[in-house]
């Protein structure tokens, strides 16, 4: 019986050999002679039929111009593969791992001493034809070499066959770590294929559970790109072994890397004969172009659009459609990829002009194509907006130095392979840009400004706005319309809006028709749409017009099921989690979180009016208010004011108008009238009293002044409040004419609370309503809503005027009674808080006042006795 649990104490073949109960070859597997003397020679020469003894992409080291630009990015962290980093003080403890899948492997076939005989055979034939793979010399020994080769290899296809048939829970928990993949890609760690696919074919027959797929590429395949479907790795790998078998694990993703026509080497990859290319783009003056003559962003103002292609399994399928201007470009996710680009470039640098595969220079190329489209933070923002670029990276500019870095020291020898793609796209660039009147551009831009100034509404942020508090301008889980699309951190709220949409179309009698009608509907309205924003959009027509219907249908659904639907779904997740509608409300109120208010009204009036009877929201407004039932005001004013509101730009806007007071203030003062001078705490000191406005048409505006007294509508404090504010005025600094209403209630209230104390007072006068805890949290609010804001005329001028003289003039009686009942409450709260806090100093104060009464008498007595008469 075999006795697989036998400790390992070395790592060498003898060893393995006895774990399995055999401590030499049986006379009758190999006769040694026999493989030293002609037979093994003439193996060799068949097997020098099967392509070239030396490979034109042999295993090489790195050259040290790519490997001094990032040494960790062309070196194992986990493992060695290969003898050139075998032996490395820090990879020796994968060495145990290693050889403990190779026990696992062996166990897990029929016969294992049998298998382990044959494969030590087949690395013995091939020892000769594996030093000729290397490009340097191999100095170890072929013991040695052939431990190392079958360690490695046996390690490689365990790897591979546990991950298809789904056993990782039985791997050792360093098996999974993602540095693995990195290290397998590695150029200076690699074994040649040819072992892989003869150790693959000694196994599958023998494996007591089979793997998913017979061939060792679809094996590494299916590793490498798990994501691709059982189908499309199964075929691939066919394909690949029928007409070409890769030099090693990189050499086949560098296959699998290259576009679908003429794939393979035998497919004669379009050998297209250019000058070299280096990294800055230079090379020999033809009629070749080798890069780009204008960066993403020029591109795009001369009207070529960029498109990501989804579902692209092959990043070198970029391609231009002439007819639209648009550029098509696989998704490429910068932070995953880069190791295995830098490795498949340096891949390509070391290769031999003799195998066509090579001399087009593919990744080479593609990288600097990268490169002539990014020279700026502002290239790679479009990119990263268009999902043609992903990246973790929090600024544009981190992923522009990764770009560049990875494209230095590149020299394309021969073939760059995007040559006629860039002359095609130079030559439209060209044509669309002007040749006579050079003024014609100026006069376009003019002309679109002046088309563009009368409907802009939803805009940008101001930076110096944005750099007080980023998260109060931020949205945080969902994004509505074109500048925050796309955003990594808001695409799980994606699935949920689509989800809305469908349910949306679903309440009406014919779900496919209605979505149509909406679909016209908003193309129709696409280009009014784009002149509302204040910046240029990326997006094409199409792209811009499925934004507003998904984001459009997504708020109707919401805003629904918020106001109708009493009984909430348990499946729902956005209104069955209780931090989900406030974080929507501060998100749906963001300046630059919107789309225009004219096309929610229009499916508004396609859907909801015609298929939802039982709404009492008659109008959109109405029912978008119902919404934000818990910001800055009670929900019972709304219904009332919100029928006095008529056309809004978008859902800011409405809010926006509806704080406004119906009769509008202008009453502006010099600078000295901009604010009380005074916080609360001191006018009331000085006989001014506070008052909560309890009329149900008073709007958050409504400041009124009359006989001393100051009367305030009731403000509520809430999570959404400072950021609601804050995108208000944000509305009032970026828009053409606006008012400055709410910007002139943040300096009044600002001038108003100054500490605590203040809100502690007009707490108790129902002023304000804090829903946060303690006045410690109100105050910062407060205190910074008007850092960086430009106030442009304020509207309480006059209020604060009459304040200010009031609190002045000492011949109004009203005022000095105020003054002394407030001094009168003040000296008798000191009272109660001096003498009568706790018992003690009650007892205290009584025997003082009763010591004072009895000294008096006693001094009245001796007064007395002595004028008895």
């Amino acid at each position: 019986m075999v006795n697989v649990d036998l400790p390992l104490s070395s790592y060498s073949i003898p060893t393995i050999l006895t774990t399995f109960g055999c401590s030499s070859f049986p006379p009758c597997r190999i006769n040694p002679q026999e493989m030293d003397g002609g037979w093994l020679h003439q193996l060799q020469q068949k097997l020098n039929l099967q392509g070239p003894t030396r490979p034109s992409s042999r295993i090489s080291e790195v050259p040290h111009k790519l490997r001094s630009l990032k040494k960790e990015a062309y070196s194992p962290l986990m493992v060695s593969i290969g003898p050139y980093h075998h032996g490395n003080l820090e990879l020796l403890a994968m060495e145990e791992h290693k050889l403990q899948c190779m026990r696992n492997l062996l166990r897990r076939v029929e016969n294992p001493e049998e298998t382990l005989h044959d494969c030590i055979k087949a690395i013995k034939i091939l020892e000769q034809r594996v030093r000729e793979w290397y490009a340097d010399k191999i100095s170890v020994e072929a013991t040695e070499l052939g431990e190392i080769l079958l360690v490695d290899g046996c390690f490689i296809f365990d790897l591979f066959y546990r991950h298809t048939i789904q056993a990782q829970g039985h791997a050792d928990d360093a098996l999974t770590d993602p540095t693995l993949r990195h290290d397998l890609v590695l150029l200076e760690n690699q074994i040649p294929f040819f072992i892989l696919v003869e150790l693959n074919s000694i196994f599958q027959p023998r494996l007591k559970r089979p793997a998913d797929y017979s061939l060792m590429t679809s094996l590494a395949l299916s590793f490498f790109y798990p994501g691709l479907g059982d189908q499309y790795v199964r075929q691939e790998g066919i394909e690949m072994s029928r007409e070409w078998e890769p030099n090693h694990l990189l050499d086949l993703l560098h296959q699998s890397w290259l576009p679908t026509p003429g794939k393979y080497p035998s497919h004669d990859l379009f050998h297209q004969s250019s000058p070299p290319i280096d990294a800055a783009g230079n090379g020999s003056s033809d009629s070749r172009t080798r890069a780009f003559d204008a960066c993403a962003s020029e591109l795009l103002e001369a009207g070529i659009q960029f498109e990501k292609i989804s579902n692209e399994s092959h990043l070198l399928n970029i391609r231009f459609d002439r007819g639209y201007g648009v550029i098509k470009i696989p998704t490429l996710s910068i932070d995953e990829t880069e190791s295995l680009l830098r490795s498949l470039i340096s891949l390509e640098q070391c290769g031999s002009n003799n195998n066509s595969s090579y001399e087009s220079f593919h990744v080479s190329s593609y990288a600097l194509l990268l490169k002539s489209l990014i020279h700026s933070s502002a290239d790679v923002q479009l990119l990263q907006e268009k999902g043609i670029i992903i990246s973790d990276l929090e600024k544009g500019g981190s992923v522009l130095a990764l770009i560049s870095s990875i494209c230095k020291n590149i020299h394309v020898k021969h073939h760059f392979y995007f040559d006629e793609l860039c002359k095609e796209v130079n030559t439209y660039y060209k044509s669309r840009m002007w040749k006579e009147d050079w003024m014609l551009p100026v006069k376009v831009k003019l002309g679109i400004l002046r088309e563009r100034s009368m409907n802009l509404s939803i805009y940008k942020v101001p930076n110096k706005l944005r750099n007080v508090n980023d998260e109060a301008y931020s949205p945080r889980i969902v994004s509505i319309g074109p500048f925050h699309q796309g955003k990594r951190d808001l695409m799980a709220m994606e699935e949920h809006k689509w989800r809305y949409m469908l349910a949306l179309v679903h309440r009406t009698s014919n779900a496919e028709k209605s979505l149509d009608e909406c679909g016209q509907a908003i193309i129709d309205l696409e280009e009014q749409a784009r002149g509302c924003y204040a910046e240029n959009l990326t997006f094409n027509k199409n792209e811009l017009a499925e934004i507003l219907l998904v984001d459009g249908c997504f708020i109707l659904e919401l805003f629904l099921r918020r106001s109708l639907e009493k009984i909430v779904d348990k499946s729902d997740p956005i209104l069955n989690n209780a931090w989900m509608i406030p974080a929507l409300q501060h998100d749906l109120a963001l300046l630059e979180n919107q789309i225009p208010f004219f096309v929610l009204q229009k499916l508004f009036e396609l859907i909801v009016l015609p298929f939802v009877p039982k709404t009492p929201f008659r109008s959109f407004t109405a029912l978008a208010l119902s919404f934000f039932d818990a910001d800055l005001i009670d929900s019972n004013q709304k219904m009332i004011r919100g029928k006095s509101i008529q056309s809004s730009r978008h859902l800011l806007d409405l809010l926006h108008k509806f704080y406004l007071p119906i009769s509008p203030l202008t009453n502006p003062k010099g600078k000295d009238s901009w604010g009380f001078r005074h916080c609360a705490t001191k006018l009331v000191e000085a006989g001014i009293q506070f008052q909560k406005s309890t009329g149900l048409e008073d709007c958050l505006l409504d400041v009124r002044y009359s006989n001393g007294v100051i009367t305030l509508p009731p403000l509520s404090v809430r999570t959404t409040t400072e950021s609601l504010l804050r995108n208000l005025i944000a509305l009032e600094q970026c828009s053409f004419g606006s008012t400055h209403h709410i910007t002139s209630y943040a300096f009044l209230i600002n001038g108003l609370i100054r500490s605590s104390a203040d809100i502690e007072l007009l707490e108790r006068r129902g002023i304000i309503i804090n829903n946060l805890g303690s006045g410690e949290e109100v105050l910062p609010i407060i205190n910074n809503i008007r850092k960086e804001v430009v106030l442009k005329d304020f509207c309480f001028g006059k209020l604060c005027e009459e304040v200010n003289a009031y609190r002045k003039s000492w011949w109004q009686w009203q005022r000095h009674k105020a003054f002394w009942k407030a001094r009168w409450s003040r000296y008798v709260a000191a009272l109660r808080q001096d003498y009568f806090s706790n018992p003690w100093r009650i007892i205290s104060f009584v025997a003082a006042v009763l010591l004072l009464l009895l000294t008096g008498l006693q001094t009245f007595y001796s007064v007395r006795g002595y004028y008895p008469h």
